[in-house]
């Protein structure tokens, strides 16, 4: 289990997500695992994302705003952690 989860929502993010995701690799010392929630862009913010092995993703057909971004990330994400966590 990761030392620390980091939950991103993302709104048109294309040009700085890959920057975003380099910083969270440049960590050390910490393992971490990283959810985005993309608020229904139309830039290529998904495309970026769909690349990388260690990020799990999901684009929202609308947008939801931030809170309520961030209610549906862990659990829509990650229900077998919030699981073992339990």
């Amino acid at each position: 289990m990761p030392d620390v989860s980091v939950s991103i929502v993302s709104y048109e993010n294309e040009s700085c997500i890959d920057s975003l995701m380099s910083d969270l690799h440049a960590q050390k010392g910490v393992s971490w695992e990283a959810f985005v929630f993309d608020n229904a862009s139309s830039d290529n913010t998904i495309g970026r994302l769909s690349k990388a092995t260690d990020v799990r993703a999901v684009a929202s057909p609308a947008n939801v705003g931030y809170s309520a971004a961030l209610g549906v990330l862990p659990p829509t994400l990650s229900r077998d952690r919030l699981r073992a966590r339990r």
